[in-house]
């Protein structure tokens, strides 16, 4: 079992979203399901940047071009690049990048941490077929409307 941390940058200027990310629950349930202990910081959600804790496994929603965002000046962990522009800006922080999902990492945790390929081109579900959300490993979740 690892220490999973999915991690999304916080908004610069103060915005924050009323609901917690889906993608970001979608693979939280994925990595719960192949035995991992999940955390899940969402800055969107909570309007800061959050910082980075102890993980094994950093998997990083990108939303925008966030290297710079990222303090990497630690000994990092395995490192998983996923969300709407992880193909788009991965040339940008490779370097620190072990591997970058295009499509929904949906059920499919261990299946990437064990592909071959750098790049995995996964493809998309139905939203009938997609594995429920779990927001139970949200830092904040508490302050949640339910």
């Amino acid at each position: 079992m690892a220490k999973v941390l999915i991690w999304k940058s916080g908004l610069n200027d103060g915005s924050q979203h009323e609901m917690p990310s889906l993608g970001m629950g979608i693979v939280a349930r994925s990595a719960k399901m192949d035995g991992h202990k999940v955390t899940v910081m969402d800055g969107h959600l909570n309007g800061k940047r959050p910082g980075i804790g102890d993980c094994d496994i950093l998997c990083i929603s990108a939303v925008s071009q966030e290297g710079d965002d990222i303090p990497w000046s630690y000994d990092r962990p395995y490192t998983i690049l996923g969300g709407p522009h992880a193909y788009s800006y991965w040339d940008k922080i490779g370097n620190h990048i072990d591997k970058i999902v295009v499509g929904e990492i949906d059920g499919k945790f261990n299946e990437v941490l064990n592909g071959k390929d750098r790049i995995m081109f996964i493809g998309n579900r139905t939203s009938e077929e997609l594995l429920a959300p779990d927001y139970s490993d949200f830092y904040g979740k508490d302050k949640m409307l339910g």
